[in-house]
C-alpha cells in the first residue's frame, strides 16, 4: 500500500532558507531529502529535523551536474 506521507527533496537544505524550509515541512510531517554539497551542514540539518521528531536523509548533490540529478532520480524511484 502506498504511503500517504508527503516527501520533499530540498536543494540547498544544508543552511539558510533551504534549512528553514526543511524544518518547516518536517514539522508538518513531511519526510525530507536534504540535497546539498555541504555534507557537514546537511548532516546538521538532518540532526535538527530528527531532533524535532521528523525524518530526513542527506543526499550529496551538485545541482550543476546533470549526471548527479539522474542518479538521485533513479535512487528515489
Amino acid at each position: 500500500m502506498p504511503s500517504s506521507r508527503k516527501h520533499a527533496l530540498i536543494t540547498g537544505a544544508a543552511s539558510g532558507l533551504g534549512r528553514g524550509l526543511a524544518l518547516n515541512l518536517a514539522a508538518r510531517g513531511w519526510r525530507i531529502g536534504i540535497a546539498d554539497l555541504d555534507e557537514h551542514g546537511g548532516d546538521e540539518t538532518r540532526r535538527l529535523v530528527e531532533a524535532a521528531g521528523g525524518t530526513a536523509e542527506f543526499i550529496p548533490l551538485d545541482v550543476r551536474e546533470e549526471s548527479q540529478w539522474i542518479t538521485v532520480r533513479d535512487d528515489l524511484q
